[in-house]
């Protein structure tokens, strides 16, 4: 069977024209499919966002380079300023940074690109919440 590669708006558009519910089981597969293509697409360009983190020539520059922190948060215990985040992934998160000594806001920020990817038990989805956790404070408080 040949692959076949649609963009997000044939997606968009079949999944529209498709019922919420399917009765049949191919109909809930189909949609499933479609979903998880819709989704993938979205986290790609959530990636493309903070290309500047998977972009290989940035690996030796600190977090600090990139995203500006107000002291307050900086001062901050990881657990402390991922915890107050109610997704599942800052657990994670919280763990595998305090697993490896990294306690303090300060510590994480003064981290490498590289050295934060190479945390053990941090993925690229641990690695993109840390950096949307980062953005949307700096965001709010700068």
């Amino acid at each position: 069977m040949p692959n076949i590669t649609l963009d997000l708006a044939h997606l968009e558009f079949i999944k529209s024209i498709l019922p919420e519910k399917s009765s049949s089981g191919i109909g809930k597969q189909a949609i499933k499919i479609i979903d998880e293509a819709i989704k993938s697409f979205h986290k790609a360009n959530e990636c493309l966002e903070y290309d500047w983190f998977f972009n290989q020539e940035n690996d030796k520059k600190q977090l600090k380079d990139f995203v500006e922190l107000p002291t307050q948060i900086k001062t901050m215990k990881v657990n402390e300023f991922f915890g107050s985040f109610e997704e599942h992934v800052y657990i994670r998160v919280i763990s595998a940074l305090q697993r490896r000594g990294y306690n303090d806001m300060n510590q994480l920020m003064d981290l490498t690109i590289y050295q934060i990817s190479c945390i053990r038990n941090l993925g690229d989805r641990s690695q993109l919440a840390i950096l949307r956790a980062l953005k949307s404070k700096e965001k709010e408080l700068l």
